[in-house]
Order: C-alpha cells, then sequence, then structure tokens
C-alpha cells in the first residue's frame, strides 16, 4: 500500500486485466466484496480454475534460473 508511483496496484490490475486476480481495494465502500467472491468461487470452481490457467500463462517458470545465470555467466 506504500509502493512508490502506485507499482503494486497497478501490477494488481494489470493481473485482474488477464483474468488471473481479482483485486478489491482496501478504501472498498463494500467491506462484503471478499465474501461474495469467495461464495461464487465456491459454486463455480470453474473459475478459480481458469484464473490458475491465467496465472501460469503469466509466469515465466524459468525466473529463478534466469536470475542465477544473470548474476554468474558461464
Amino acid at each position: 500500500p506504500y509502493a512508490a508511483d502506485n507499482h503494486q496496484k497497478e501490477n494488481a490490475e494489470y493481473i485482474e486485466s488477464e483474468g488471473a486476480a481479482v483485486t478489491i481495494h482496501s478504501t472498498s465502500d463494500d467491506p462484503s466484496a471478499l465474501v461474495r467472491y469467495l461464495l461464487e468461487w465456491k459454486s463455480n470452481p470453474e473459475i478459480l480454475k481458469e484464473m490458475g490457467h491465467n496465472s501460469l500463462r503469466l509466469s515465466n517458470v524459468n525466473a529463478a534460473y534466469q536470475t542465477v545465470a544473470y548474476f554468474f555467466p558461464h
């Protein structure tokens, strides 16, 4: 919540726009939003499965290897 230039918010909104997450802002006027999401996911687990696939699509499964290779080239 205290990141410079709203990077956390921008990252969260990007991931949400790609269908891999939902965001609930801490300043939301509706504190029951989380409960509604949880109930929706409970009744339709396919939503979570799709979000998982979208999250994997956005990920870099080789990030650790790439980081080490960058700092310690062969």
